[in-house]
């Protein structure tokens, strides 16, 4: 049995994902509170960005893997500057 990866196939979601992957990153990296609390603002942004997309189908598996990877993302920003605030 030949496994291909696939992906979701969304050019919305491509985009988005790689200015996710590289927030993260920064957020990762991140020397100071404020720039990680800052670069976790951006990852919000854009996950309510994919969240609020007007395409969105119910029956689409590429569109509930995107609202699921886009809500895991802002629940993990929002921890982020919750632990920020808390001055973790």
């Amino acid at each position: 049995m030949v496994y291909e990866q696939g992906g979701i196939t969304c050019g919305k979601f491509q985009t988005k994902e790689s200015i996710c992957a590289t927030l993260t990153e920064q957020v990762n990296a991140a020397q100071s509170i404020g720039e990680k609390a800052a670069k976790a603002k951006e990852l919000i942004e854009v996950a309510e960005e994919l969240l609020a997309c007007e395409e969105y189908e119910e029956a689409s598996l590429d569109c509930q893997y995107c609202r699921s990877f886009s809500l895991l993302l802002k629940k993990t920003a929002a921890l982020i500057l919750k632990m920020v605030s808390l001055g973790g």
